[in-house]
């Protein structure tokens, strides 16, 4: 581009700003970068303003406040804890008297009205410089949690808005609690199919109830594409066809009744890396032999009927995932079927769960697949011509482009969030734990342009309260707890609301220990209270790998910390006693929840995801070493859960 005028510039950078781009950010290791005028562009055009050179500015940021003014109210109100409301109204100066009404229709279809008249002791106005009027009006105190229609009418006018009542606090019910993490496709049993399903994942709470484990960890379980048909393959969790509906490869086919003494199911695998879309073919027959023969039963037909009829977008679903396959009208009664199915079977296993004191921990993706079913239906929601990404770190010294286009912060709010609260409904109907994937996406995004390697994007701002505000309230529907994925470049905004609303970060033993420089006389400081505490994720080397490669600095300050503790011999530095040491170091401190990793348990040298350019075939496909009935026959694994069990105990 060619070099442009100070003052062309300092319009680009203030259009940036006021579209909530960060011109000027700061990386990882603390020095501050300025993006470039074209990335600035680029990022712009992306959401959707009239810009093509640094010389538009001035005009665009015109347009932007004429538009700005033009709604005469924000598309999103917050109110907290039954606190007063308080609505900002933008007039034109010329009615700057001007009457006005406002009408709130709650969730259970009450209708409240007030006029200008009735709210004048709550009201305060100011003027800008253009001679307009912001009026900030405060309605009663006192709205139930839920989300309320708020309209405005001046003269003949009319503007809406969603008003979020929301307790602040999610309320935590995990107290020294611990379980287990494993991908459900890793696991299995001799009697399977090949691939781990919902009866897997339920055996696996049965397998660590008898120890003590309530909580029961998991990669998202959405709906992926198989390349079924004409549609794409990719196994990634976190690249769903949706995140709104299920991945049917999870379904237990035995417990369908429709195949109920079926004795030809899908034989098991024997290689350790899972064949996806052989895998899906094989299961396929069997879903379509299902979804036919439910027209046996009424009492069955009926069922899914009446769960269609409240789920009306299932059958959208459907009609999507069918048409992208080419598989037609049959194709659309096998996508419904699954989905009822997958809502049935999940349904079972969270009860299952519970009459055990256990619950379901579930990880919510930041984003969807660029050619799912989400982007396709709502294409006004996403930045469709970029990608979410993370800037150069020492994680990913080149940046990370994610792959999938990032929600449009504006287009998300006229929504009112809709999007994000039916996600996380969906998902917290059957898991008490949800983890937030890259918790920093509800403050801010690292937004990528098409064509631009991931170093080169810019950090783009979401109305942070607004999300935490329908985070609290879904949270308090359901009686559940967030877990924030805070890994990597963290703003300090996004840690203070974490604490403020009570949801709880990641507190990661790879991530916290001292580097080699620093390791010296270094001790390692146990997890706090307001953590899930953790050796490694998915994304990161197993226990096993990340020991064998560790430097000696942080290698000596963690077995000094263990052995100071009483957790680990003099001498003693065996991966199996270590890993053992750690978890008891873990299980006595004060977070709430501690989560080891069922590969860890026994010395698994090789990660589920190894993250990076040219590994794609490598990854989320790896199925366990050892199926579910080998457990108790293993030493390490029975060894290190006794040693987090009596930790947790003695903690409580």
């Amino acid at each position: 581009m060619n070099k442009i005028s100070d003052r062309a510039q300092r319009q680009l950078h203030a259009l940036a700003r006021s579209k909530g781009v960060e011109v000027r950010w700061r990386a990882q290791d603390g020095s501050r970068q300025t993006c470039s005028d074209e990335t600035l562009l680029a990022i712009l055009q992306m959401l959707r303003v009239d810009v093509a050179r640094p010389d538009d500015a001035a005009r665009a940021r015109a347009d932007l406040y004429r538009e700005h003014r033009d709604l005469l109210i924000d598309p999103v109100t917050v109110a907290w804890d039954g606190a007063m409301p308080r609505v900002s109204i933008r007039l034109p100066g010329a009615d700057a008297e001007a009457d006005f009404a406002i009408v709130v229709t709650t969730e259970s279809n009450d209708e409240l009205r007030w006029t200008r008249r009735d709210l004048s002791a709550q009201t305060s106005a100011t003027t800008d410089r253009h001679g307009n009027i912001d009026l900030v009006v405060g309605l009663p105190r006192g709205f139930d949690p839920g989300r309320h229609d708020l309209r405005l009418t001046v003269g003949n006018r009319e503007a809406r808005s969603t008003l979020i009542a929301a307790p602040t606090r999610i309320a935590s019910g995990t107290t020294r609690a611990w379980g287990v993490f494993a991908p459900v496709y890793a696991l299995h049993t001799r009697a399977d199919s090949g691939m781990g399903d919902l009866r897997a994942l339920d055996r696996l709470g049965q397998w660590i109830a008898g120890r003590g484990g309530t909580v029961i960890g998991t990669l998202p379980i959405l709906a992926m594409f198989v390349g079924h048909g004409k549609e794409p393959c990719d196994p990634s969790p976190y690249a769903p066809v949706s995140r709104r509906f299920w991945n049917e490869l999870y379904l237990d086919l035995r417990a369908l009744p429709e195949l109920s003494g079926a004795s030809d199911l899908p034989t098991p695998a024997s290689a350790r890396s899972l064949d996806l879309p052989g895998l899906a073919a094989s299961r396929r027959p069997f879903l379509e032999a299902a979804a036919t023969r439910i027209d046996e039963s009424p009492v069955r037909r009926r069922e899914l009927e009446q769960w269609l009829t409240t789920r009306p977008e299932a059958t959208a679903y459907a009609e999507f995932r069918a048409a992208l396959e080419g598989t037609g009208r049959g194709g659309v009664a096998v996508h419904e079927y699954a989905q009822w199915s997958m809502a049935s079977q999940l349904t079972a296993l969270a009860s299952s769960l519970a009459g055990r004191g256990q619950s379901l921990y579930i990880d919510l993706p930041v984003g969807t697949h660029r050619e799912g079913y989400d982007v396709a239906t709502r294409p006004e929601l996403f930045a469709r011509s970029g990608s979410v990404g993370a800037p150069p770190d020492d994680f990913q010294p080149t940046g990370q482009d994610w792959g999938f286009p990032p929600l449009d912060p504006d287009a998300a709010r006229a929504d009112g969030h809709a999007y994000l609260a039916a996600c996380l409904d969906e998902q917290l109907q059957y898991a008490r734990h949800l983890r937030l994937d890259h918790v920093m996406g509800l403050h801010r995004l690292w937004m990528i342009p098409a064509g631009a390697p991931g170093s080169d994007g810019a950090y783009v701002h979401y109305p942070a309260e607004e999300h935490w505000a329908t985070i609290c309230l879904a949270t308090a529907r359901h009686h559940a707890t967030i877990v924030g994925e805070n890994l990597g470049t963290v703003p300090l905004a996004t840690d203070r609301a974490m604490r403020r609303h009570r949801a709880l970060g990641m507190w990661v033993v790879e991530f916290e220990l001292p580097d080699e420089a620093g390791a010296a006389e270094a001790r390692v400081d146990a997890p706090g209270a307001g953590v899930l505490a953790c050796i490694d994720t998915h994304d990161l080397p197993t226990f096993a790998g990340w020991w064998a490669a560790l430097e000696q600095g942080p290698r000596r300050a963690l077995l000094a910390t263990l052995r100071a503790s009483g957790d680990l011999d003099a001498g003693d530095a065996e991966p199996a006693a270590v890993l053992g040491a750690v978890l008891a170091w873990m299980g006595r401190s004060r977070a709430p929840l501690v989560i080891a990793s069922l590969e860890d348990l026994w010395l698994e040298p090789m990660p589920q995801n190894i993250p990076g350019a040219g590994h794609e075939a490598e990854t989320f496909r790896q199925r366990a070493a050892h199926g579910i009935e080998e457990f108790d026959s293993l030493p390490t694994v029975r060894r290190a859960l006794d040693r987090l069990a009596l930790a947790r105990r003695s903690a409580s």
